[in-house]
């Protein structure tokens, strides 16, 4: 009897538990929100057509561009984009052979594919320290949400002002990052405070042939 008692008891304390949970993280809970949600409790933007970073060429194989979005429309720029890509000129017009075997030319990029993001003291972005080859050391890359996946204070915050997307060198021993070669589009998670309380949001990316900025929300 008095196991049986014991078993119903902890049933109900289980139970309990998860209703609270479930209470507090509620779809409509502002400390919650879901990758692509939105209703009239958010502020949402569409991007028509996308945004992107416009690149212009620097040298022979390199190109590079920046740009800056204001996400919460307090006239100071949030995200601040940086991009650098090879363009598709062929080696032997970029490096001429000399004649003479004994001169090396060593004209090897700046940098290869990079696509980074630094962010106003306020904003927070969802992402991970990797201990990467390229750069000898730890960096922050930016962490890819599937549609409805959850965002809120439980996640993995960085409170980094310079994040990656990805860094790609294009050889064999591949990139660093999750959004080197996404398939389908993703989300981003951020957050930022306004008055002492914490707001979540989302950006919506796409990738063609480069990261495409879609749409963002966040919970008013």
């Amino acid at each position: 009897m008095r196991k049986i008692i014991f078993t119903s008891i902890l049933i109900l304390v289980v139970v309990s538990c998860i209703k609270e949970t479930l209470g507090h993280y509620s779809k409509s809970s502002a400390d919650l929100v879901l990758a692509g949600a939105y209703d009239e409790s958010y502020t949402h933007k569409v991007y028509s057509p996308g945004f992107s970073v416009n690149l212009k060429q620097i040298g022979c194989w390199e190109m590079a561009g920046s740009d800056s979005i204001d996400i919460n429309g307090d006239g100071i720029y949030d995200l601040i984009l940086s991009v650098g890509d090879l363009n598709d000129t062929p080696y032997a017009e970029c490096c001429p052979q000399s004649d003479d075997p004994n001169i090396l030319i060593d004209c090897m990029p700046a940098f290869f594919q990079y696509y980074q993001v630094a962010t106003s003291d306020s904003f927070e972005i969802l992402a991970e320290k990797v201990i990467d080859d390229l750069s000898s050391g730890m960096r922050c890359f930016i962490d890819t949400l599937n549609l409805n996946d959850t965002i809120s204070k439980r996640n993995n915050w960085s409170s980094e002002r310079k994040l990656y997307f990805y860094d790609n060198n294009k050889s064999p021993m591949g990139g660093y990052g999750k959004w080197v070669n996404i398939k389908s589009p993703k989300y981003l998670g951020f957050k930022f405070s306004a008055k002492g309380i914490n707001k979540y949001g989302w950006i919506k990316i796409e990738r063609t042939n480069k990261l495409i900025i879609t749409e963002f929300a966040y919970k008013k």
